[in-house]
């Protein structure tokens, strides 16, 4: 992850939560716990999706990479077939 990406990601996701707490406290919730604790949720869900490495629909939550000889390649698919299936 890039510097910029770094220093950005925080202040994205607490933007995002504050405007969801706030839409949340003025149109649908009359008190302002709930309204805090839903901003507090989605700022960290915001977060994570931010900051992770991959995203959770991808082939694997490591970042480990996979090696470029042929060889090695087809047993590293064969070993994410056989979790993918357990």
């Amino acid at each position: 992850m890039t510097e910029r990406t770094v220093k950005i990601t925080l202040p994205v996701a607490g933007i995002f939560g504050a405007m969801s707490g706030t839409v949340a406290y003025h149109f649908f919730l009359p008190d302002w716990f709930p309204a805090i604790a839903m901003a507090a949720t989605y700022a960290g869900a915001a977060y994570f999706m931010l900051r992770s490495t991959s995203h959770l629909s991808g082939d694997t939550l490591n970042s480990r990479t996979v090696p470029t000889d042929s060889a090695t390649q087809s047993t590293v698919r064969s070993e994410r077939r056989a979790v993918r299936t357990r």
